[in-house]
């Protein structure tokens, strides 16, 4: 078995706060978040494609994860390291998913920093810390209704080239990237840290796509999340 999620994350991970009604809380900055290797692999979660019946006739795309809770978590910490590391500038971390039954062979997360000899003139505001609670999570709204879209996360299944030049390409993608601006990543992150709590008794999660409770970003494909039942 082999998940660098795990053998990165994981000592964090499981000394995030879990208290739902306490008064724990974990500030997460870059000095305690590794900085994230470009290439990384995991066994431990499951990624596939599928289609969501919206309406007679109408059908929208939509990405499923599998995963332990201990994996989002770790996932989480990923992604929240992504939105500190500046250094990063605008690489992809490249997580390769080796799970047999991963549909999906590659999660890519598109770093969104800003090069210092490009920033605007005037006041600049940057990435400082996200501070972790353990709240409950709202099935209807995962997300604070009130986020502007922009800053709502984005999937979309492609291929690592980015590229489709025949209908085969399009046929056999097989990365997801995601996941928007760094409030959008930030928000994805905080999400998974709380989904992954042993204290929350949530297994699904959907992030939706509809106008009614629009959970990700513009152009952007639904995204749903479960754990294994012997895991919760």
């Amino acid at each position: 078995m082999t998940c660098e999620l795990e053998s990165t994350y994981a000592a964090l991970a499981r000394h995030l706060p879990t208290a739902i009604a306490g008064d724990d809380r974990l500030v997460l900055t870059k000095e305690n978040l590794l900085t994230p290797r470009l290439n990384m692999v995991t066994d431990r979660l499951v990624v596939r494609k599928a289609m969501h019946q919206k309406l007679p006739g109408y059908r929208e795309e939509q990405v499923n994860f599998y995963a332990e809770k201990l994996t989002y978590g770790c996932l989480g910490l990923l992604v929240a390291a992504c939105v500190f590391h500046d250094e990063l500038g605008t690489n992809r971390i490249q997580i390769a998913l080796t799970h047999p039954e991963s549909e999906v062979k590659n999660l890519v997360i598109q770093c969104r920093h800003t090069d210092p000899k490009e920033l605007p003139t005037g006041y600049v505001v940057l990435p400082y810390a996200l501070v972790y609670v353990p709240e409950l999570i709202d099935p209807a709204w995962p997300i604070d209704r009130d986020e502007p879209r922009w800053n709502l996360p984005t999937f979309r299944i492609t291929n690592l080239e980015n590229k489709f030049e025949r209908e085969s390409d399009w046929l056999n993608r097989d990365a997801v990237e995601g996941f928007g601006n760094l409030a959008a990543t930030a928000h994805f992150a905080e999400l998974l840290l709380r989904f992954s709590n042993p204290a929350h008794s949530t297994r699904h999660l959907i992030l939706s796509s509809g106008p009614g409770g629009r959970q990700v970003g513009t152009m952007s494909i639904e995204a749903w999340f479960s754990v294994p039942e012997e895991n919760t």
